[in-house]
């Protein structure tokens, strides 16, 4: 069975999209239909879960008009929301999990507190921590600081935290709307033994 997961990029509280065609990936648009308006439309289309993309986080800036939005999210809707935002510590975990968010997607804190993961997969339970990765013809790519990184290197890291569901996107499918590399995700799912979400171009 496929889970479909419906999933909105939040920029300063709004929609917004990325596309390929847009120069680096860049957002264009902000839409005017409400995130938590969005959730709930998605519920009533049948929607199990929700995805929601931090992409101020990510980038750097202030995101707390989106954490607003993440919250309004969680209270329109009855089921789970995932969370991708930049999570660099713990504790900034464990506040967005007991603020309601379902399941929170780490990345470079497989790589800094790998310890402090594992405790709070023990607290939290992995089905509520995943590690996402961007990656490139199989190479991890994290922020300017990092070094790349083999996707089956970060996964095997991940593992060993206690994690066993990652969250995959490569930049070659990325905004393209055309769909994943199945064959990629066969790949690391074989080489990783996790099981795998696939994420962006959908």
């Amino acid at each position: 069975m496929i889970l479909i997961i419906p999933s909105m990029e939040l920029v300063q509280g709004r929609r917004t999209r990325r596309t390929q065609t847009s120069a680096d990936g860049a957002d264009v648009g902000l839409m005017d239909l409400a995130p938590s308006a969005l959730a709930r439309l998605r519920r009533a289309e049948n929607a199990k879960t929700i995805h929601v993309t931090d992409r101020d986080s990510m980038r750097g800036d202030d995101g707390s008009a989106n954490r607003r939005a993440v919250q309004d999210i969680i209270q329109s809707v009855d089921v789970p929301v995932q969370l991708a935002t930049d999570v660099r510590t713990v504790r900034a975990c464990s506040e967005r999990l007991d603020e309601g968010v379902f399941r929170i997607i780490v990345s470079t804190l497989v790589l800094d507190d790998p310890e402090g993961l594992r405790s709070l997969v023990d607290e939290y339970t992995s089905s509520r921590i995943a590690p996402g990765i961007r990656a490139h013809a199989g190479m991890g790519r994290f922020r300017h600081e990092y070094p790349a990184l083999r996707d089956t290197e970060f996964a095997a890291m991940a593992r060993d935290c206690g994690l066993q569901r990652m969250v995959y996107l490569d930049a070659a499918w990325e905004g393209t709307y055309e769909g994943p590399d199945v064959e990629t995700l066969r790949r690391i799912a074989r080489e990783s033994g996790m099981r795998i979400t696939a994420a962006g171009g959908i």
